[in-house]
């Protein structure tokens, strides 16, 4: 009995030896899954910001193609190639640099599949060039719209994949620091049941974890929210990138019957203005929101895409059409809806994807029932659809063309006017018509 004391003694002494060297156990390895996730993480946002630069030479890359197409000056089109050489140089550097960190199991194959793949586009690239200097302007454009664009789908494909990689890797380590704090609460408990003494010793040490992985969490929320930040600054930026590869190949399809992008402008201008002035009066309100009419000018460039389609002979033509001419200018409208189909089935945005291909399937269709291509009539055909056909007829009027000279802005006027009704849905012709002197304004200042 007299040796209880002692014994007690030398329980508590073990017990608290056990319980500093188990916290210090606990704390050494806290600090290397720290170590680990932080090592992580700062590769995350190295590799990031590489496949980031890769995506936005690529789109880069390919716009410079587009331009160089649009392009009718040699000198011009020389500058170009050598932009597009530089720009080609500074992309394989980087890819090549990128293989640097991407060494050993899955990403090593998933990085063989980028360079891959950027070697096709980079040889589908190379004979786009080829075709644009023998003069095959049409191969060239082939090209461009259907040989390049697969290429840089699986790129963005893969280098998610490695972004998906890095991200569960992050999300594992994140798991270990919760095992390991989890453990940690369970053994202070055990031992504040073993001995009361070493309560204060064993919840000082807990409360510095805790406020060591409160700090650490609270430090890392913000690390990601400056990266987010910056991550969608970038995605910004692409998606103005992507935007102006729209308009590029819009006007490039434009520049084939004389125009020179205005009407593309004109057209979407217009369309806007006609959104916007239905949605202030009304009309058609519950359909048009801010994010519809922000996506319907945005499809507004892609409603002619499918005339790629339609030969010079009849594009250009300066008379009439025959009939059997006609109908195969007709065509154009059902081959855009097909063409964005292909061109663009992997954007993110379905609604705008959907909405692309309405305004090229029927901006051709009337009121009535009497246009192309699927004879839809009324409210059968798409909102869209029926504020693109007047700014796209009003356009057409006031503009010259191969086969005519521009008509007078009242004359235009009257004829929207007239075939409110039969050609055009009355209410928007009619809102048209309301906005007449802002519209005038826009016409006058492109001429």
């Amino acid at each position: 009995m007299k040796r209880a004391p002692i014994k007690i003694l030398i329980v508590v002494i073990f017990t608290g030896f056990a319980c500093l060297l188990g916290q210090l156990v606990l704390s050494f390895f806290m600090d290397r899954i720290n170590e680990r996730h932080t090592t992580i993480m700062e590769e995350y946002v190295q590799n990031r910001e590489y496949m980031e630069s890769i995506k936005t030479l690529m789109y880069q890359h390919q716009a410079l193609l587009a331009n160089h197409l649009l392009s009718e000056n040699r000198e011009v089109e020389q500058s170009y190639e050598e932009q597009e050489k530089n720009l080609r140089s500074e992309l394989k550097s980087l890819i090549v640099s990128f293989s640097k960190r991407m060494k050993g199991g899955q990403r090593e194959k998933l990085y063989h599949k980028v360079y891959s793949d950027y070697a096709g586009y980079e040889h589908n690239a190379d004979q786009l060039l080829q075709f644009r200097r023998n003069g095959e302007r049409d191969m060239a454009i082939f090209y461009n719209d259907n040989m390049l664009n697969p290429f840089l789908s699986r790129i963005d494909s893969n280098l998610e994949m490695l972004d998906k990689m890095t991200i569960e890797e992050i999300n594992n380590a994140e798991d270990e620091m919760k095992q390991v704090s989890h453990v940690s609460r369970i053994i202070r408990n055990v031992l504040v049941v073993i001995v009361i003494g070493l309560i204060i010793i064993c919840s000082v040490r807990s409360v510095s974890i805790t406020s060591h992985l409160d700090k650490y969490k609270v430090q890392l929320e913000q690390e990601l929210d400056e990266k987010n930040k910056k991550l969608r600054e970038r995605d910004e930026k692409m998606l103005q990138l992507q935007d102006g590869i729209i308009i590029g190949m819009a006007n490039l399809i434009e520049s084939r019957n004389g125009e020179t992008g205005e009407h593309v402008k004109r057209t979407s201008a217009y369309v806007n203005m006609i959104a916007r002035e239905c949605k202030r009066q009304g009309i058609y309100a519950d359909i048009l929101t801010e994010e519809y009419i922000e996506r319907l000018v945005k499809a507004a460039p892609l409603h002619d895409v499918g005339k790629i389609c339609v030969s010079d002979t009849i594009l250009l033509k300066p008379g009439r059409f025959t009939p059997e001419e006609f109908e195969e200018m007709k065509k154009h409208a059902s081959k855009g809806g097909e063409i964005i189909e292909e061109c663009f089935d992997n954007l993110e945005d379905k609604d705008y994807l959907n909405m692309a291909k309405d305004v090229a399937n029927y901006h051709h269709e009337k009121w009535d029932g009497s246009g192309y291509c699927k004879g839809l009539s009324g409210e059968d055909i798409p909102l869209c659809a029926r504020i693109m056909a007047v700014a796209d007829v009003f356009d057409a009027l006031i503009s010259k063309r191969c086969y005519k000279e521009p008509m007078p802005l009242d004359k235009a006027f009257s004829i929207i006017e007239e075939s409110a009704g039969t050609h055009f849905d009355p209410k928007i012709a009619e809102v048209f018509l309301s906005i007449r002197e802002e519209v005038t304004r826009s016409a006058m200042s492109e001429c």
